[in-house]
């Protein structure tokens, strides 16, 4: 990157990489967030309109625990480049969070339409969907979100976020909403939750298993 730079100093895709290496292991150096601040400030000096600075500057803003500086970087990423997967992804996964699942459906949506099989954007989709019909209490929208996540299924059998979340929709979502007096349905809705999370064991995923 440094002979990169030295060749072409008005290399913005070597500065913003060379931001990204110095946010790896800063947690263990926090100095390292100064250089990558600094790498990421003199490339928009150069070109303040180069959309993959603002995914970097987003990170950066995450690693220092500004959510909000974080979101309006990746926001910013987006306007100067709407096809920007990357920005999106983050924005709907700070959306989840935040619980603006409106906000963070739009988002993977957009993801989906230019990536029909991201399946990260897939299962997120599925999650915002799961969100929504929490609050709006709609098992229509619960139904989205298990197919959502079957489609995930079926484009990686062997990853295991989708079955993962599947166990989640069953255990903490299909039982809530079931009558307490349907014990058949209790029932069914648990055994399903069990069988995803046994599949889910049994797949790449997350550490907690």
């Amino acid at each position: 990157l440094r002979t990169a730079l030295a060749v072409e100093a008005d290399n913005l895709e070597a500065f913003n990489t060379f931001a990204l290496v110095y946010l790896e292991g800063s947690e263990n150096n926090a100095s390292r967030l100064d250089i990558a601040q600094l790498l990421i400030d003199q490339a928009k000096k150069k070109n303040d309109k180069f959309a993959p600075l603002y995914v970097t500057s987003g990170l950066l803003a995450l690693k220092r625990k500004n959510v909000s500086m974080a979101l309006s970087d990746f926001n910013k990423a987006i306007v100067l480049d709407p096809m920007l997967t990357e920005a999106r992804m983050n924005v709907g996964a700070l959306g989840i969070s935040f619980r603006k699942y409106d906000d963070a459906k739009a988002q993977f949506e957009a993801v989906l339409k230019k990536e029909p099989k991201n399946y990260e954007a897939k299962v997120g989709l599925g999650v915002a969907l799961r969100g929504l019909a929490a609050v709006q209490k709609d098992t229509k929208i619960l139904d989205d979100a298990e197919k959502t996540y079957n489609d995930a299924k079926a484009m990686q059998p062997n990853a295991g976020a989708a079955y993962y979340n599947l166990g989640l929709l069953y255990a903490n979502y299909r039982l809530v909403i079931l009558n307490p007096d349907d014990y058949d349905g209790q029932i069914d809705a648990a055994t399903k939750a069990v069988g995803y999370f046994t599949q889910f064991k049994q797949k790449g995923g997350p550490p907690d298993k």
